[in-house]
């Protein structure tokens, strides 16, 4: 998302105080809003009629509320910080020429690929879980009767070990790394810039990083896996005395 402060400098261009970390270029905190006390632990994002975010209407430099029936919800008039042109053509209360400069709401998001993705999904976890039995039955035929059980114990073992394990951190480290703004725990700070261990959950992704990030860790994985099935089955050397069950 397109967040003011965030990942794009307010409508007035200036680069503001830094949010969270030296990396990020832009701040919470303006020229058109450093005079409200903006509270960064009150999160409550508004949408201007351009797509742009704002982290609160305090934050937008909003003077007055209104209720608007067309949108139902509450919006907000009179922002200094929404850009001129940005303002929504929407009537303020009773009033037909009004205008709309904020609206309390998250900014709508489009995703023109989301049926491909689905059944691109949906052919990936079939061809995953339709995987499980014949590995299973590998698994069987490759040990002897005595030791079937043991087989699926350690082959269990190693699975929840190298897979259970590992890999929620590895996935949520990668979520965490594409988080653009974080949770500040300090609710007297009114800076925008919380410290180093005040942060507390994500507020808002990068939805495009985080794609990619889990897209190349998956990628990875699936690698490894398949590297590992042809290795398996370039070593596997069976017993000189095995008989093969068709031919019992």
């Amino acid at each position: 998302p397109v967040f003011a402060g965030v990942n794009t400098p307010y409508g007035n261009g200036s680069t503001g105080r830094p949010y969270g970390s030296n990396s990020n270029p832009y701040g919470l905190v303006e020229k058109c809003n450093e005079g409200c006390g903006c509270r960064p632990a009150l999160y409550d994002p508004v949408c201007d009629g351009t797509g742009v975010q704002y982290y609160s209407p305090c934050y937008a430099g909003c003077h007055r509320r209104a209720n608007t029936s067309a949108y139902n919800r509450h919006s907000y008039v009179r922002c200094d910080c929404v850009t001129t042109g940005a303002e929504s053509n929407v009537s303020v209360g009773q009033k037909t020429d009004g205008l709309v400069a904020a609206a309390r709401h998250l900014c709508p998001h489009t995703c023109p690929l989301l049926p491909l993705f689905l059944v691109v999904m949906f052919g990936l976890i079939f061809v995953t879980f339709i995987s499980a039995m014949p590995a299973l039955t590998a698994t069987l035929r490759c040990v002897e009767k005595s030791q079937k059980s043991v087989a699926l114990g350690v082959q269990w073992f190693i699975v929840r070990l190298i897979g259970s394990i590992p890999a929620p951190l590895l996935f949520g480290r990668l979520i965490d790394h594409s988080c653009i703004l974080w949770q500040p725990q300090s609710p007297t700070t009114t800076t925008g810039t919380p410290g180093a261990d005040t942060t507390g959950a994500c507020l808002v992704y990068d939805n495009r990083q985080m794609a990619y990030n889990v897209l190349i860790l998956t990628i990875l994985c699936k690698c490894v896996t398949l590297a590992a099935v042809v290795a398996g089955k370039q070593l596997y050397k069976p017993a000189v005395n095995s008989v093969h069950p068709s031919h019992k």
